[in-house]
C-alpha cells in the first residue's frame, strides 16, 4: 500500500501525517486504520490523514521504521532542512540534537 508521509519537527515535537496515496476497497481502508489506530495514531477526518506527534527521538525513530516495514513510503521530512526518505535517520538525529538528547 502506498503511503504519503509527511513528518514536521517543531516546538520540540515531530508529527507524522500519513495519508494514502492510491485508492483502497472499503475493507483495505479499515484493516489501514485500524492498523494506524493500534500503533497509536489519531484519524482527523478534515484532512483524512493519521497522525502521530511525539517529543521522544526514539519514538519517531520505531514509528519510521514502522512505516517503512508497512508501507511503500513517499516523504518530506522537514527539519532545519527537507529531508528525504532515504534520509530519515539524518532527521531523527537532527530531532534528537534539537530536544537536547
Amino acid at each position: 500500500m502506498k503511503v504519503d508521509v509527511d513528518c514536521t519537527m517543531k516546538n520540540g515535537e515531530a508529527e507524522i501525517s500519513i495519508s494514502l496515496l492510491e485508492r483502497v476497497s472499503r475493507e483495505e481502508f479499515d484493516e489501514f486504520t485500524e492498523l494506524m489506530r493500534r500503533e497509536g495514531f489519531e484519524y482527523d477526518s478534515y484532512d483524512h490523514s493519521n497522525f502521530f506527534r511525539t517529543d521522544s527521538p526514539a519514538m519517531l525513530r520505531a514509528m519510521l521504521n514502522f512505516l517503512e516495514k508497512e508501507f511503500d513510503v513517499s516523504a518530506t521530512l522537514t527539519g532545519s532542512r527537507k529531508y528525504t526518505w532515504e534520509e530519515r535517520d539524518t532527521f531523527v538525529e537532527e530531532f534528537a540534537t534539537s530536544n537536547g538528547q
